[in-house]
């Protein structure tokens, strides 16, 4: 028994230092290659001849020099070192593929590869990993990878040719991608066009990607099947994209962090179907919009700019997200469409909170539109500035539960607030220099207007003239000044109350304007009046046509 151990014990050792045996050094240089500490071999490919003799783990390292193309790997696992990627060069002769890596596991550092008549770099089926290289001027893509597994490329430039990291358009890879600290430029078709089969990850940080200038070419291009999987997009730049600058058709989970996209014929960010965070990103000069979010899940935008774009952040206008969206910390400017365009399915919520929302000058276009789906959800709207905005300062159409504190809107070619069929609050809010309304409150429900100072309208708070709210109205320690039409014009369902108190309401001046309006329907409701100061109204201080139980002191 003891003498079958020790021969199990010898033979395992001998396949332990015989496989460790096998992982060998070769070198090559332009005149052939050798083994360490072997002998020379002459070779007029010398690259390839080593290739050829290279086994299962082998490293092989070459010494600078140009060296031709249609280098060949298939089937080995292996890693090919250049000395140096300024004069290590692997020239294609314009004649197809400079390098082609068939179902092997390669690792490639520190060459220029250059003049492919096809691909630079070819991957079939393997797991590939490009470090420090320069693949430049070819005549199709700088990489293509086609039914391929893992792949990492990081710290390589890709530069003028066809397309930068191409994986193969139906072959999903089966594999991760980590795409870290690369220039890739000048590029006639996508900078990045990453596939992954369901539940895969892409990593793109440290990037910088610019003139992808195809007709239908993005900078970025990632797509997961499936389920999707996980995208990390951080610390990129990309301009000047053909199409859009990052589109993440078929992701599902994104995260995009202190990134850039500048100057995108159509949408800077599309965004499909995913459930998207974006943080410290500037989204600018984009001919569609900034974020386009079509069929979406949950979003955040955080301490973002989206600025000089057809428009700012958009959801598709048919397909309300069924998540909840949280805008916070943003500057959107100088906008042509929508500043923020938030459509959300029933019971959803989105908070916007310390954005700066300014030029939103389109002929149809509101610095904030929020509209909530069914019965609606809660809409918060705090501590944000909503400027010169082309129709609407904010638009809640569609939303029930809505409360705006600390907000500035100022300069609407309509409304500064169009609120329809919600409940409202709003806290220490200006509203100003707005063409119609302050605040248009339509087939509205409960309603409190407290603190804030509506001014320089055409109209102060103002109910819907044929629709009566179905809830109570307190309006508390306001000022309304300036105003062409009623400073406040109060319409409610019989039995509702409305409580009118500490409000300064000066110059309602026009024609037929009230400085207060209050009318209830039915056989009325309470009226209180009570420590307000109304002064120089164009018709009635006070009118109360259909209150039946009204006090003033």
């Amino acid at each position: 028994m003891n003498n079958r151990n020790g021969i199990i014990l010898i033979f395992a050792l001998w396949f332990v230092f015989c496989g460790t045996a096998t992982a060998s050094q070769l070198y090559v240089n332009e005149s052939g290659w050798w083994h360490d500490g072997g002998a020379f071999n002459y070779n007029s490919v010398p690259i390839q001849s080593a290739l050829d003799n290279a086994t299962d783990a082998d490293t092989i390292f070459v010494q600078h020099g140009t060296y031709s193309g249609k280098i060949r790997i298939n089937s080995k696992n292996l890693t090919i070192k250049g000395e140096d990627r300024e004069i290590t060069i692997i020239d294609g002769k314009l004649s197809g593929d400079c390098i082609q890596v068939s179902s092997a596991d390669v690792g490639i550092s520190g060459f220029t590869i250059k003049n492919a008549g096809g691909y630079g770099v070819y991957a079939y089926s393997s797991n590939l990993n490009l470090n420090n290289t320069m693949i430049k001027d070819c005549g199709k893509d700088a990489i293509h990878f086609k039914n391929g597994k893992t792949l990492t490329l990081r710290n390589s430039i890709l530069e003028n040719c066809d397309g930068g990291l191409q994986y193969h358009y139906t072959d999903p890879a089966t594999g991760n991608a980590t795409v870290k600290g690369n220039i890739i430029r000048n590029i006639a078709g996508n900078g990045l066009y990453i596939k992954l089969a369901s539940g895969k990850s892409a990593v793109i940080t440290d990037n910088m990607i610019i003139n992808s200038t195809g007709l239908n070419s993005d900078g970025i291009y990632c797509n997961i099947a499936g389920d999707g999987g996980l995208v990390s997009v951080k610390n990129n730049t990309i301009q000047n994209s053909g199409a859009h600058g990052i589109d993440l058709s078929g992701a599902k989970n994104v995260t995009i962090i202190n990134t850039i996209i500048d100057t995108a014929s159509e949408n800077g960010l599309y965004a499909p179907g995913c459930n998207l965070t974006i943080i410290n990103t500037a989204v600018k000069n984009c001919g569609k919009d900034a974020i386009h979010f079509k069929n979406g899940k949950m979003l955040t935008l955080r301490d973002s700019i989206l600025e000089n774009c057809d428009g700012g952040l958009q959801y598709y206008y048919t397909d309300p997200a069924t998540g909840n969206a949280t805008v916070e910390g943003n500057i959107i400017r100088n906008i042509a469409g929508n500043g923020l365009y938030i459509k959300l399915a029933s019971g959803k919520s989105a908070v916007m909170t310390d954005n700066m929302i300014i030029n939103s000058t389109g002929l149809n276009s509101n610095g904030i539109y929020c509209n909530i789906a069914g019965d609606g959800g809660l809409v918060s709207v705090k501590n944000n500035t909503i400027q010169n905005s082309g129709v609407h300062g904010i638009d809640l159409s569609g939303a029930k539960n809505v409360t705006i504190i600390d907000t500035i809107i100022d300069i609407a070619s309509e409304n500064g607030l169009y609120a329809p069929g919600c409940n409202l609050t709003i806290i220490n809010t200006a509203v100003k220099n707005c063409g119609k309304d302050a605040i248009h409150f339509k087939n509205g429900k409960m309603l409190t207007l407290r603190d804030s100072i509506l001014e320089n309208c055409d109209g102060g708070l103002q109910y819907h003239y044929t629709d009566p709210a179905t809830g109570n109205a307190t309006v508390e320690g306001n000022i309304i000044r300036n105003i062409a039409g009623n400073g406040l014009y109060i319409k409610l369902a019989s039995g509702k109350s409305a409580v009118i108190t500490d409000n300064l309401i000066i110059n309602s001046t026009g024609l037929n304007s009230d400085g207060i309006y209050c009318n209830i329907a039915g056989d009325g409701g309470l009226v209180s009046v009570k420590n307000n100061t109304i002064q120089n109204s164009g018709a009635h201080g006070i009118d109360l046509s259909g209150a039946k139980n009204v006090t003033i002191t």
